[in-house]
């Protein structure tokens, strides 16, 4: 059934709050964060050209290569950069599940509740008219110039990802300890 959808990622949201309750950290969403290193992104070599100077290649072909190289350095940051989007959208809606921040796990546990009842209680066949009337009068309803957002990219992006609780955890305050006074 549909509805099982949302409530098998409720009994994930359960189990997690069970093993954060357990642990001692369900409402100490940042200072519990273990310390773990952040990798160093990667950045690509930069290609002398002295070096490849002294191979008696015509300048014309060095310009070739040096241009092919280029693009093949500009190709691997664009990808870099697109699995390090994926990553930090993965990472963030882990910590969703694990209660990172609690508010907005709680409201994702409202949400999908309200979502089971209904596909419980409505028939797909409803829902799937409701969609389409939605998707094609869209156009009548709207002003001309409405801009149409996602709500669940918006909702994880508010999230902070793994790098990011690194950065923003709670620093431990050092403060001094006094030590007795001897009196003369």
């Amino acid at each position: 059934q549909l509805y099982m959808l949302p409530f098998a990622l409720l009994l994930i949201f359960a189990w997690n709050a069970v093993v954060e309750y357990r642990r001692g950290s369900l409402g100490k969403p940042f200072s519990t964060l273990a310390d773990e290193t952040v990798s160093a992104v990667i950045q690509p070599a930069t290609i002398d050209e002295d070096v490849l100077d002294g191979d008696g290649n015509t300048k014309e072909q060095k310009r070739s290569l040096l241009g092919v190289i280029h693009g093949i350095q500009d190709t691997v940051l664009e990808i870099q950069g697109y699995v390090d989007d994926f990553a930090s959208t993965m990472e963030r809606i882990k910590n969703v599940f694990n209660f990172t921040v609690p508010w907005l796990s709680i409201l994702a546990i409202t949400a999908l509740t309200i979502i089971s009842i209904i596909l419980y209680h409505i028939p797909l066949r409803y829902l799937v008219l409701a969609f389409t009337i939605n998707k094609f009068t869209k156009r009548f309803r709207k002003p001309k110039g409405f801009i149409d957002n996602d709500e669940l990219a918006d909702f994880i992006s508010r999230l902070p990802s793994d790098p990011e609780l690194l950065q923003y955890r709670e620093l431990k305050i050092l403060t001094r300890i006094p030590t007795p006074k001897k009196y003369k």
